[in-house]
C-alpha cells in the first residue's frame, strides 16, 4: 500500500528540502491523523536566514497527504547593540532566544518553563529601559517574533528594512523551490533582471527558471529576429558567492537566406505563414486550453501549426530547410516556442555563415548590432577635440569573428559642426547627430526635398550619404580639415568599415528578395 505521504515528501524535495529530520516530524504528524499541520525550515546563507513555513494538507477523498501552500521569508542580519541596557547582555539573550521554538510558545499558555520565563522578564525589562532598550526590544521582536503571535504589527514598516517574504501555492514547487525564492526575496532576482532589461533582456520567467535549477554557473540564451538575419545573444551569468555576476556577452548573427514559399508535402507554405501571422507568439496563455483534472494542451490552431511544420512540412526533403527557416522566423523570440524548435532547426541556424562579438555589458542588444553591421558608436567625449567611438573590426586571428574596440576620433562638437554643413533645418540635424551617435544611421531631407540618409567616418571626420535606398552618393563629401582630426596613430587600419559594410548588407539583400 503506498505511503499516505508520498506527494508531500517528493514536493517537499521538489523545494529542495532533504533533510532526515524534517521527514521524521512528517511521519510523526501524519501518524496523529490531524487533517493539517504547518512545519518550519530554516535554511541558513551567508547574507541572512530563510525560513520556509510549510502548510501540509490532507486529501479528505484520498487520504493522501500533500504540501498546499508555503510562505518563504528571508531576514537580513540583524545588528544588534553590544553593550549592557539595565544590566541585560542584548547578545547573550539573542543566542538564548535563537534556542527557542517562539511559534509553539503561544500554545503553552500559561508558560510553565522558568528558562523562557526569564527570558519574557528579560525582553519587557529592555522594552521599558528608555530608547535604547526599546530599539532592542524592536529589533529582537522582529529577528525572533515574526509569524508568532508575540509580534507587534506597529513593527511592520522597521521590519521592512530586514524582512522580505512571500505566499506560494504549491503549483510549481520545483521552479519556486528554496533557490528562487532566496535569489528573490534577498532582492537579486529584481537586480539581475534591471541590467539584463538595460541590455535588452525581457524574459523574467526564463531567469527565474535558470536560477531555480542551477546550483552554479549558467547562461541566458536570446534570439531577435533582425533583418539580416537571426541574432543569438548568450549571456553568462557567473556565480560568486551567493551572487551571479554579468561582465560581457556574446552576439552572433546569422545571415538567413530568403524563405522560398511553394507547396511541401501537401503544405502550402504560404497560406502557413498567413495563419501563423494571426497569432501572438509572445502571449504564452493564448497557447493553451485548461481543462480541470487534465494537462494542459495546446488551442486547436496553434496544435495544427505545429503539426504542419514539425511532421508534415519537415518530413519532406525540400520542406526540411523551409520548416527551419519558417521556425526561426516566427517562433525564434517567444519565451514559450522558443524551446519547441525542434534539434534539426537549430543544427540548420549553426550551419550558415554568421559573425560573432563579445560585448561588455554596458553595451546593450541593439547597439551591438549596429555595431555588428558596421556603425559605430560615441562613447565619451575626451576634450574639445576629440571623442571615443567604439566600433567592431575583423579578428585577424579568428575567420567569422569581430574584435569590439574603442579609438579616438572626432569629438561630439565637431560632428555637429559636419552635419550643419548640409542644407537642412535644424531639427533634422540635432535628430541626425542623436542617430548617429547612438550607432544608427541619421536621416535628412536637404532644402531641396531630397530623402538622404548619413552616417559618419569619426576616424577621417568624414560624413558619408546615402540615398533612401543605401546606395552610396559620392558627389558631395563633407570633411573636416586634417588639422582638426586626432592623431592618425590612434587609428587601427580596419577602423571603419560602416559604408562599405553596409553597401555590401544592402547588395546581399537586394539579391536574396525578402528574408526574414
Amino acid at each position: 500500500m503506498p505511503e499516505p505521504d508520498r506527494f508531500l515528501i517528493r514536493n517537499l524535495k521538489a523545494l529542495g528540502i532533504d533533510n532526515r529530520r524534517l521527514f521524521e516530524q512528517v511521519d510523526y504528524l501524519v501518524s496523529l491523523g490531524t487533517p493539517y499541520f504547518t512545519l518550519t525550515c530554516p535554511i541558513k546563507f551567508a547574507d541572512g536566514r530563510l525560513d520556509m513555513q510549510l502548510h501540509c494538507q490532507q486529501d479528505g477523498d484520498t487520504g493522501e497527504w500533500d504540501l498546499s501552500e508555503y510562505t518563504a521569508r528571508f531576514t537580513r542580519p540583524i545588528i544588534l547593540p553590544t553593550e549592557h541596557i539595565s544590566g541585560i547582555d542584548v547578545l547573550s539573550l539573542d543566542r538564548s532566544m535563537a534556542t527557542v521554538n517562539w511559534g509553539n510558545v503561544m500554545r503553552e499558555l500559561p508558560i510553565g518553563s522558568p528558562y523562557k520565563k526569564e527570558l519574557f522578564r528579560k525582553m519587557i525589562a529592555l522594552e521599558h529601559a528608555g530608547q535604547k532598550g526599546r530599539n532592542a526590544f524592536d529589533l529582537l521582536s522582529i529577528k525572533h517574533w515574526t509569524g508568532t503571535g508575540l509580534y507587534d504589527p506597529n513593527l511592520d514598516d522597521l521590519k521592512k528594512k530586514y524582512v522580505t517574504e512571500q505566499h506560494f501555492t504549491a503549483k510549481e514547487p520545483h521552479i519556486e523551490n528554496i533557490r528562487f525564492c532566496y535569489q528573490l526575496l534577498s532582492g537579486r532576482f529584481d537586480q539581475y533582471m534591471a541590467k539584463l532589461e538595460d541590455i535588452g533582456f525581457s524574459s523574467p520567467l526564463y531567469l527565474k527558471r535558470m536560477l531555480a535549477y542551477s546550483e552554479g554557473d549558467f547562461q541566458l540564451v536570446h534570439h531577435k529576429v533582425m533583418p539580416e538575419g537571426i541574432m543569438t545573444v548568450t549571456i553568462p551569468l557567473l556565480k560568486k558567492g551567493g551572487t551571479y555576476q554579468m561582465d560581457n556577452y556574446k552576439v552572433k548573427l546569422t545571415a538567413t537566406p530568403p524563405i522560398i514559399d511553394g507547396v511541401y508535402n501537401g503544405v502550402d507554405t504560404s497560406v502557413l505563414q498567413q495563419e501563423m501571422k494571426q497569432i501572438n507568439w509572445q502571449d504564452e496563455d493564448s497557447h493553451y486550453k485548461h481543462v480541470d483534472g487534465e494537462e494542459p494542451r495546446f488551442v486547436e490552431e496553434v496544435e495544427r501549426i505545429v503539426e504542419q511544420l514539425q511532421y508534415v512540412l519537415a518530413d519532406e526533403p525540400f520542406g526540411r530547410n523551409v520548416s527551419s527557416q519558417i521556425q526561426l522566423k516566427y517562433w525564434a523570440e517567444s519565451p514559450d516556442f522558443g524551446g519547441i524548435i525542434d534539434n534539426e532547426t537549430w543544427d540548420y541556424l549553426n550551419s550558415l555563415t554568421s559573425e560573432k562579438l563579445i560585448l561588455p555589458i554596458y553595451i546593450n542588444i541593439m547597439q551591438g548590432y549596429q555595431l555588428m553591421t558596421g556603425n559605430v558608436l560615441f562613447y565619451k567625449d575626451q576634450s574639445e577635440m576629440v571623442g571615443q567611438w567604439m566600433h567592431a573590426v575583423p579578428d585577424p586571428d579568428q575567420p567569422g569573428a569581430l574584435q569590439f574596440r574603442s579609438d579616438k576620433g572626432i569629438a561630439s562638437s565637431q560632428l555637429k559642426r559636419l552635419l550643419q554643413l548640409l542644407p537642412c533645418g535644424k531639427t533634422e540635424i540635432d535628430a541626425a547627430l542623436n542617430d548617429i551617435k547612438n550607432g544608427r544611421m541619421g536621416s535628412v531631407i536637404l532644402n531641396n526635398g531630397q530623402p538622404v540618409r548619413v552616417s559618419v567616418d569619426p576616424f577621417q571626420g568624414q560624413l558619408k550619404l546615402f540615398s533612401a535606398d543605401g546606395m552610396p552618393i559620392h558627389h558631395q563629401l563633407y570633411q573636416l580639415s586634417s588639422t582638426s582630426l586626432p592623431l592618425k596613430d590612434t587609428v587601427n587600419k580596419y577602423a571603419f568599415r560602416g559604408a562599405k559594410h553596409l553597401l555590401k548588407l544592402q547588395q546581399h539583400k537586394r539579391k536574396k528578395g525578402k528574408g526574414l
